[in-house]
């Protein structure tokens, strides 16, 4: 006997147009479900698009490790509690050397902070970065304007009084970016020539960029005396996890302690952070999202599919005598479970794929509000403070959809195997009878 064939058809159409209001509402249950099960999986998606557009645009070497001096906590040598140790470049370049092998670069950052930025007779506060060119091997600056450059080593060697603008500052002094390349600017009533603009991935708050001898020329840095240095950028491709990042934090404990006079229990006195691991955290997060959006849309679902269970239930008690009489004319129990089977597949999958085009074509439609829009775009917040992309893209990958849909065979098997066996075990004789 053919499990599905024409005449198998067109007795599936004819038991589930018997019954319409019934199929429909079961249809719409199992639809529904997953279509919010397509909504929530393109949300999540779009979060995750976002996000990572966002580190992309900050444009943060995976092998960058960043260090921080922060402050004592165990006073010794004269330190109190609380100060900060004067950390110099002489000191960075002592751990590069002590730590070739895991350090493949190193560069020094200083910072300078309240700094009054004018332009187009807009005035705006603004912190800035002293760097050298090396910085854009870890940080890979996202120039916006055509012509722009980075810091480079006559800049560097002549304290040339160049600066790179993040695109907020270059709008916010001359009303377009564009127009603010090759323009003079005052920092600190000190004219500086803009010669870069920037994506700026946290808004007002994204530094300008000059040369580190410059800010120290000008002693614009935010330390006493020019020679220190705020932070280090390195490049360490082999710390991937938090346990190597701790590690190596200890070790440049250890051997600053003499240097900066601190303690070398001392963990405090600096920070060290990893992009690796900082991705890492992050890829745990969205995944924990993406699994808690399955929970919750295959929750949904599962509501749909206990109500084509109770369907097929009613369905195999209302046909008991036919099934009996099939069996009485040979039909095996194999042959019953498919007839019960094929019927719970089919309203589920029809069901189910139309819930997935209109999930599809729903979340088409916020992806094009989106990015025509910019809805999901951070700096249409309108203050500055911050500038990212927290929704992109809102669409279901195939390989999602492809596991949606082998959710929903799943499902509609499932559904109709309890039924079905209830089928199979129907007498003969009872069944005739009833």
């Amino acid at each position: 006997m053919r499990y599905f064939g024409k005449e198998q058809l067109q007795e599936l159409l004819a038991t589930l147009g018997a019954n319409k209001l019934r199929t429909a509402l079961t249809g719409f249950a199992v639809g529904w479900g997953i279509l919010l099960l397509v909504v929530l999986l393109s949300a999540g998606a779009g979060f995750n698009n976002g996000i990572t557009e966002t580190y992309r645009n900050i444009g943060s070497n995976t092998e960058s490790v960043d260090l921080e001096i922060y402050w004592v906590t165990i006073p010794v040598n004269g330190h109190t509690k609380w100060s900060v140790p004067k950390f110099t470049e002489s000191d960075m370049k002592f751990l590069a050397e002590a730590n070739a092998s895991v350090i493949r670069l190193a560069t020094p950052v200083n910072n300078a902070y309240g700094l009054t930025l004018e332009g187009g007779g807009t005035r705006e506060s603004a912190r800035a970065i002293g760097v050298r060119k090396e910085y854009a091997q870890i940080q890979q600056l996202r120039m916006v304007v055509p012509g722009s450059r980075f810091i480079n080593d006559k800049d560097e060697l002549e304290t040339r009084k160049v600066v790179i603008l993040p695109q907020f500052y270059a709008t916010a002094l001359f009303g377009d970016a564009e127009k603010a390349l090759g323009q003079k600017v005052l920092i600190k009533q000190i004219g500086f020539t803009v010669v870069g603009v920037c994506k700026d991935y946290y808004g007002r708050w994204t530094p300008l960029v000059m040369p580190l001898s410059t800010m120290r020329l000008l002693h614009l840095n935010t330390w006493d005396t020019p020679e220190h240095i705020s932070s280090v950028r390195m490049l360490c491709p082999s710390i991937k996890t938090e346990a190597q990042v701790d590690s190596l934090k200890a070790v440049f404990v250890r051997q600053l302690a003499p240097r900066l006079g601190t303690s070398p229990e001392d963990k405090d006195v600096i920070s060290l952070s990893s992009e690796a691991v900082s991705n890492a955290t992050m890829g745990k997060v969205l995944g924990g999202i993406e699994i808690f959006l399955w929970i919750v849309g295959l929750s949904t679902l599962i509501i749909g599919l206990v109500g084509v269970i109770n369907i097929m239930q009613i369905t195999v008690t209302e046909r008991r005598r036919e099934i009996g009489v099939r069996k009485a004319l040979g039909a095996q129990p194999k042959d019953i479970i498919a007839m019960i089977l094929t019927e719970s597949v089919i309203v589920t999958l029809i069901a189910g794929l139309a819930g997935l085009v209109v999930g599809v074509a729903i979340m088409a439609g916020v992806d094009h509000v989106v990015t025509t829009m910019g809805v999901g775009d951070l700096a249409n917040s309108g203050d500055g403070s911050m500038n990212g992309i927290l929704f992109l893209h809102p669409v279901i990958r195939l390989d999602t959809a492809i596991g949606a849909i082998l959710v929903m065979l799943i499902g509609g098997a499932l559904a109709g195997y309890l039924p079905a066996r209830k089928a199979v075990r129907v007498p003969v004789v009872e069944a005739m009878r009833n």
